[in-house]
């Protein structure tokens, strides 16, 4: 600092220095990561323990005593820890390159380093590993339930396969027929992603199984008991759709079933018609009357040339009985006694 002001004496006008200190003092600064974008490889499958990669941070406060720690910020499915002195990290469980956390073979996780200032800061670095694959899983039918057409000559149906496992341990694929399905069934081809399964005309229209074996390139397969439903086409294009119509036509011969056993359980019936709305009480009142007849020999009154019986009177509104007129002369009949039921009172 230089003063330049004129002043009195021998000395004036001459400029004068000062020295002057300035203290600055330090703001905590979050820890940096010497490395904030790191790739590691782990082949999938390894067991909990296995060391994976290690991240190291500085912290820039110098003139102040300041620590910080490890923690893991982001890990999706829960596979690695991080010491949180050495920044070594390390799985915790088993891992699977097929798990939906893993995209295009890449597990991402991210570490945090924290200090412990007020507030604390944190520093942020980026780990992807790379999953190598093992064939740990085996060819499997897209569908279980196939549909073939009923004919006078072979019919086909197509059955597609997959593999979670990447190149080299997918497909193409291998399939075979296991079993007795010489003359009956037979596959056309049976090689690459898609087989065609071949239907002969000696097999009769109606649910069948089949025992199909597919394999993969390195020879790991899996054996599927496959349903197969035979049909008219000309009739319905699906076999299952025809199944599914039979299958609600049950449900609801059931659902009258209960509308019947509900009648059967009440005690009288305009307690039930309390339960249920008007449109449904004028079903179940249609379905409430009945007639229950017995054969009987009944005694007729005959008079002069007359047809020799006698018509009874039965538009009564009033609950009926059960009639017997004393016979002047008896007739063999089989005449049919009706109990009425009024529904006058509901």
């Amino acid at each position: 600092m230089v003063d330049t002001s004129k002043g009195e004496g021998p000395d004036a006008g001459q400029p004068h220095s000062v020295k002057v200190v300035i203290n600055v003092e330090d703001a905590n600064e979050a820890p940096v990561f010497s490395v904030t974008y790191k790739i590691a490889a782990l082949e999938e499958n390894s067991p909990s323990g296995t060391w994976v990669e290690k991240v190291t941070a500085v912290d820039a406060d110098c003139n102040r005593t300041s620590s910080f720690v490890y923690k893991v910020a982001h890990d999706p499915a829960g596979w690695v820890m991080v010491d949180p002195n050495t920044g070594d990290i390390t799985t915790v469980t088993s891992t699977d390159r097929e798990s939906p956390h893993v995209v295009n073979g890449v597990y991402t996780v991210l570490i945090h380093a924290v200090d412990d200032g007020v507030p604390p800061l944190t520093g942020t670095a980026t780990l992807q590993i790379h999953m190598t694959d093992k064939n740990d899983n085996v060819p499997q039918p897209a569908e279980h339930n196939l549909d073939v057409c009923v004919s006078d000559g072979p019919t086909t149906t197509n059955i597609t396969a997959f593999d979670l496992d990447g190149n080299p341990y997918g497909g193409p694929f291998t399939f075979e027929l296991l079993g007795d399905v010489k003359g009956k069934w037979k596959l056309s081809p049976s090689h690459g992603y898609t087989a065609g399964l071949v239907k002969e005309p000696s097999v009769y229209a109606g649910p069948h199984t089949i025992d199909l074996k597919i394999s993969d390139m390195q020879g790991e397969f899996g054996i599927y008991n496959l349903r197969v439903a035979v049909c008219d086409c000309s009739v319905t294009e699906n076999c299952r759709a025809r199944r599914n119509t039979t299958t609600r036509a049950a449900y609801g011969g059931i659902g009258v079933v209960f509308a019947l056993v509900f009648l059967l359980l009440c005690k009288k019936l305009h307690q039930c018609l309390e339960l249920v709305s008007v449109r449904t009480q004028t079903f179940l009142l249609l379905m409430a009357v009945t007639c229950s007849c017995k054969k009987d020999f009944v005694a007729l009154e005959t008079t002069g040339h007359s047809s020799g019986q006698t018509l009874l009177e039965s538009n009564t509104e009033n609950p009926g009985t059960d009639c017997e007129v004393t016979a002047r002369k008896t007739v063999a009949t089989n005449p049919v006694t009706c109990l009425h039921t009024s529904i006058s009172n509901f």
